[in-house]
Formats: C-alpha cells, structure tokens, sequence
C-alpha cells in the first residue's frame, strides 16, 4: 500500500504544482495587463480568455487531490467526535466511497465532454482566438486523482476500522490537519 501512497503522492504534487505555476502566471498576466491598460491604454490579446478557460480550471481543479490526500479539506465532527477510532474511521472509509463513486461519476462525464470538445475542437473568439478544449482535460485530471484519492483513503480507513492499518503510514488520524 505505501508504494501506491507514494505514486498517488507524487501525482498529487505535480498537479499542485501545476496549480501553482497556473496562480503565478495568471497573475502576471493580469498585473500585465493592467499596467498595460493604464499606462498604454492597450490590454494583453486574451487575456480574459486565457485566465478564464485555463489558469482559473488549473487552480480550482488540479489541487483538489492534493488538498484531500492531506485531510485539508472541511470536516465536521459534530455528531462523531465522541465514538471511537474505529468507529470514526468506519465512517470515513465510508463517506470516501461515496465521495470516490460521486467523484468518479463527475470524472466520467468530464471526460466525456472532453472527449466531444477536443473532436469538435472548441474554442473562443474574443480579441484573439483561445482553443478551449485542451483545458477541458484539466478538469478530467483533477477529478480523476481526487476520485483515486477518495478511493486509496477508503481502503485505509477501512484498514485503520478493523485494525490492519499501516504502521508506516503517514495518513492524519481522524481529525487532524497536517
């Protein structure tokens, strides 16, 4: 289990990363782009296309997984902090196969409308012409990884439930944030 942690960590960081390079560009760009406007009256061809299409999909989807895989996501115990470990982490694994099967479903129709887009070969006309459906692909890779997430978690929860969890395993307790 701990190899397949460390390729699902590793998928994990690379699309933060890319999430993050997406943030610092978009923010160039626009900072471009404003400073052009206000000292040229001229504006950066796209712009409102590109961040629209590409780096706001790379930045709210590709960290999702990532977020996930550390439990940075909103969890609340009203109801659940008073049971037991096992009981907390048979919930859990519980919670995360539906999330997984719900996230999955999502996946699926993202690639199927990717899939549709990139043969009809999608784009905008606005100043200049934005080809659209490659980040349709970005949306099917977030949600991809985080439905795999949801399910690696399912299984260690369901592990940690009937008491074969991984020692080894650097995976938050219940409640916790790393």
């Amino acid at each position: 289990m701990s190899a397949i942690r460390r390729v699902i960590t590793l998928l994990c960081q690379v699309q933060i990363c890319l999430g993050g390079i997406a943030m610092i560009l978009m923010m160039v760009q626009i900072c471009a782009d404003a400073a052009l406007r206000t000292m040229f009256n001229s504006s950066v061809p796209g712009t409102l296309e590109i961040v629209s299409f590409y780096y706001m999909v790379s930045v709210v989807f590709l960290p999702l997984a990532y977020i996930q895989l550390h439990r940075g996501h909103v969890i609340i115990e009203l109801f659940t902090s008073g049971l037991s470990d096992r009981t907390n982490a048979l919930i859990d694994a519980i919670v995360y196969t539906l999330a997984a099967v719900a996230m999955g479903y999502f996946t699926m129709a993202a690639f199927e409308k990717a899939m549709k887009m990139t043969a009809l070969g999608e784009f905008v006309l606005g100043v200049i012409l934005v080809y659209t459906w490659p980040a349709r692909w970005l949306v099917v890779a977030g949600t991809g990884l985080m439905s795999l997430v949801y399910a690696f978690t399912a299984i260690e929860e369901l592990a940690r439930a009937f008491g074969r969890g991984d020692p080894d395993s650097d995976t938050p307790e219940h409640g916790t944030a790393h």
